[in-house]
């Protein structure tokens, strides 16, 4: 013998010592595959793009909407083509049936959508079916995704002093302004944190510079989908023009 084998060949594969066995190659997907694996990837997507518009609107997030997600699917449109999140808003739960571009191109898997939507809403249920467009305008999501993600908990006396710059401002404040009022660090991620508690409210539709305008929330602000420019499906016992503006939104390729 000339000693311990060091390397031989499997298959006319030739292994060393420290490869025992063939490296397994995984199997190459399908273009269905890959569809189906993106189109989930958009879906999550979307629903954490939603998730950061409707909290920051003072909505709060209460994970994905389980019945709504079986409803879905039982009309064909899996994980890959939608999602539903279920939000709390003004003491009450509302659904958000949230379609990827690419279903939202397709007028009948948009069709479906809808439909699963109306049902719940004929059971009784606050639904909202929202087109990708509206969740990912920008920059709008961009600022708002600056608010969640750079927000922390104001100090004590924050909200007092940002309210007094306001106010000596005329009701409407510039964002350095507002910073400026905060003795200590973080001064823009403080007044992010006012933001996201309801406190303050600045406008998302344009680009944050330091002249971004910051005003007071009215003591009798209560959250309203309206200010995303988003629409709860009407009951059927509704008003007929709701209705008509539902269909119209539903026939809208966006």
């Amino acid at each position: 013998m000339r000693g311990r084998r060091t390397a031989a060949e499997i298959d006319g594969v030739r292994m060393s010592v420290h490869r025992s066995f063939p490296r397994r190659r995984g199997a190459i997907p399908s273009p269905f595959r890959r569809r189906t694996w993106r189109g989930g990837i958009n879906a999550r997507r979307l629903g954490c793009e939603a998730s950061v518009l409707a909290t920051v609107h003072g909505a709060i997030r209460l994970g994905l909407d389980r019945d709504l997600c079986t409803q879905l699917a039982r009309a064909g449109l899996e994980q890959d083509a939608v999602t539903a999140v279920l939000f709390r808003g003004s003491g009450r739960e509302y659904g958000v049936i949230l379609p990827t571009h690419r279903t939202w191109r397709h007028s009948r898997l948009r069709g479906l959508a809808f439909s699963v939507g109306r049902r719940a809403s004929a059971a009784g249920r606050l639904v909202l079916v929202v087109p990708p467009v509206e969740v990912q305008r920008q920059p709008r999501l961009a600022n708002a995704h600056r608010i969640f993600d750079g927000k922390v908990v104001p100090a004590c006396g924050d909200a007092d002093a940002v309210k007094r710059c306001i106010e000596e401002h005329g009701g409407e404040a510039p964002l350095a302004s507002c910073e400026a009022s905060l003795a200590g660090q973080l001064a823009r991620e403080r007044v992010f944190g006012l933001a996201f508690g309801g406190h303050l409210e600045i406008d998302l539709a344009t680009e944050f510079t330091d002249r971004s305008a910051v005003r007071l929330r009215q003591p009798c602000w209560t959250f309203d989908w309206d200010a995303l420019g988003w629409a709860v499906i009407p009951m059927p016992s509704s008003d007929p023009s709701a209705r008509s503006e539902a269909a119209a939104a539903e026939a809208r390729p966006h």
